[in-house]
């Protein structure tokens, strides 16, 4: 038996002009009775809004997660994929209204 599901949890929080957010995904694949892989990603990020400028600073893949494998068998044969993550990266940026 095959089963494959995602749970998705993002908590926010506003306090006056500042936006906090947290994302957690958590992958849970089982490949047959008893191989169970679960993977957890997570993303940070905080916005600081002002009159004509908005600062946002995300901190993407917080547990630095290397890479997602996922083995399925058939019966007949056996399929490995490999996918390579982006490793953690902190990025900010700034956008401007006139």
């Amino acid at each position: 038996t095959h089963c494959t599901w995602e749970q998705q949890l993002t908590l926010t929080s506003t306090i006056n002009k500042v936006d906090l957010s947290c994302s957690f995904i958590h992958y849970r694949n089982e490949l047959q009775a008893g191989n169970v892989m679960n993977t957890m990603l997570s993303n940070a990020s905080v916005t600081w809004r002002l009159k004509k400028v908005q600062l946002k600073a995300w901190l993407r893949n917080l547990f630095n997660k290397k890479d997602y494998v996922v083995t399925t068998y058939n019966g007949i044969a056996t399929t490995t994929n490999s996918y390579v993550l982006r490793p953690r990266e902190f990025v900010v940026s700034a956008e401007f209204s006139i």
